[in-house]
């Protein structure tokens, strides 16, 4: 099984115009993937064409980092970005656990008797921003 990964990690190796692409791809169904040992296999087709390749994440400390190859000839290509979105979507094993966001991760002290409550405020903001939100924790 290959190493979880998740899509913060895809965009550290894909730019966001291949990891749409990529997307694209995958939604339209052009898109085959099979677990290999440590790897993903990865087929897809694309304007009468089909492409096939290799994504291997592999844990390094906190960081996933992914040896890959496609038969396009392009490093870190759509193919490949397709192919690693529709793994994720496929096998829920090689989801990597997310880091919970800031507000489940606060503390509130057991001895606390007042209650506490989280306040957004909506004032404008200049150009070219329409408005600015500041979050408060009363």
């Amino acid at each position: 099984m290959p190493s979880p990964y998740s899509s913060d990690d895809l965009g550290r190796i894909f730019d966001a115009r291949t990891l749409t692409r990529g997307r694209s791809l995958a939604l339209l169904g052009a898109v085959e993937v099979m677990l290999e040992p440590g790897a993903v296999a990865v087929s897809v087709e694309q304007l009468g064409q089909r492409y096939t390749g290799r994504i291997a994440p592999l844990a390094r400390g906190n960081r996933v980092v992914f040896s890959t190859d496609c038969s396009c000839g392009q490093p870190n290509c759509a193919h490949l970005a397709a192919g690693a979105l529709a793994a994720l979507d496929r096998f829920p094993a090689l989801r990597k656990v997310e880091q919970k966001n800031f507000l489940e991760t606060l503390a509130i002290p057991a001895t606390t008797t007042e209650p506490q409550k989280l306040v957004f405020e909506l004032s404008a903001a200049p150009l070219p921003a329409a408005c600015a939100v500041t979050t408060l924790l009363v």
